[in-house]
């Protein structure tokens, strides 16, 4: 993670060939002639399907994750263009096969994000995007997978970060801004060197509070964000937990609080000084209390004040809750990745073998 030749080769990964540039002109075209888009995917997927469908909202078109409320019912969708974007690394998730077959009956549209283009799922779709392919053949169902231990790895980190960079371009594309994925990745890649530093202090931080305790606190959009990480942090024996979470408890005096926030949200500033003053301990002769490190879009007072911070750019500058029409914020697909690869390199730091990270399902 430290190598500058590590960072650029593994962004590499999101790099876009020609073809599959044409290939995404052409769902950008399907996604324009819409008035109502899907996202759609579980897992660590199914969260990039949130945060896509947040991306893809415009004032000419709706856009919705699958499983959302305000889903509009089965007749509307009928009645108007439908356009769906299915994310599925295997091509055989049961739930996404199940919702292609259904939309395609109301005469929809199925773009798939898959590995596998002979897969049951891209075989429904009129469009197939790539995504990085596992080592193995993953065998039974998502549902399956999330109760009983496999034998073989599943996709890693890869295809939901690709995932997420593929929607950030359509959403770019269909505001009418330039598609310009290398330069999204250089700027990245450049983004990452320069922060290096803030970067290892961080995962530093995470490393530290590993065993002992890691609550991540977020709102709105970064609660997908949020869902992402600690589904990979617990394959990774990480003790973490959510803050949203129905069942999670509040801060305790040994964690430590980790926030994730685009906007960069003011209310983190009273959140941050109730645990500094609210939360103050004794430790032998010192007082202390809980650490706090943030990850956000863009700096503020609060954020400053943390342990530890990272400002990642690509947020709405003005820090809106609700809807514009400006570029999609890039905060959105940058944080997974960077989080990712601090998680691995903790990991490979901590000694896990290849058959260990083999049955938590995990590719280092």
């Amino acid at each position: 993670m430290h190598k500058p030749t590590s960072v650029a080769k593994y962004l590499k990964n999101l790099s876009i060939s020609k073809v599959e540039e044409k290939k995404l002109k052409e769902v950008s075209e399907l996604l324009q002639k819409s008035s109502i888009i899907i996202t759609g995917g579980k897992g660590r997927s199914g969260f990039a399907a949130q945060i896509g469908a947040r991306m893809l909202k415009t004032s000419r078109t709706n856009a919705f994750f699958y499983s959302d409320v305000g889903l509009p019912l089965d007749k509307d969708l009928a009645k108007n263009k439908t356009t769906a974007i299915l994310i599925s690394s295997s091509g055989t998730t049961e739930e996404m096969i199940r919702l292609a077959e259904e939309l395609k009956e109301l005469g929809a549209k199925i773009v798939c994000f898959t590995s596998y283009i002979n897969s049951p799922l891209a075989k429904l779709s009129d469009i197939n995007m790539y995504l990085p392919q596992r080592a193995q053949s993953e065998k039974g169902t998502y549902f399956e997978r999330q109760v009983v231990t496999t034998e073989e790895p599943t996709m890693g980190d890869l295809p939901e970060e690709r995932s997420l960079f593929l929607q950030y371009l359509l959403a770019k594309d269909i505001r009418g801004l330039k598609l310009l994925p290398a330069k999204e990745i250089e700027d990245f890649r450049k983004w990452m060197m320069e922060n290096i530093d803030d970067i290892v202090e961080l995962k530093n931080w995470l490393k530290i509070y590993w065993n002992s305790g890691i609550l991540i606190v977020s709102r709105g959009t970064s609660n997908s964000v949020s869902g992402m990480i600690a589904n990979r942090a617990s394959h990774y024996h990480m003790n973490c937990r959510l803050a949203t979470s129905p069942t999670s408890a509040p801060l305790d005096h040994h964690e430590l609080a980790l926030i994730v926030s685009g906007s960069a949200d003011k209310a983190y500033a009273s959140l941050v000084q109730k645990i500094r003053e609210k939360m103050r301990t004794k430790l032998g002769k010192k007082e202390v209390s809980p650490a706090v490190v943030a990850i956000t879009g863009k700096g503020a007072k609060w954020v400053r004040e943390c342990d530890a911070n990272l400002v990642l750019g690509g947020a709405d500058p003005d820090g809106r809750m609700l809807h514009t029409e400006k570029s999609p914020q890039s905060f959105y697909f940058r944080a997974p990745i960077v989080l990712n690869m601090i998680l691995r390199s903790i990991a490979t730091e901590k000694g896990l073998t290849k058959k260990f990270a083999e049955l938590r399902h995990i590719n280092l």
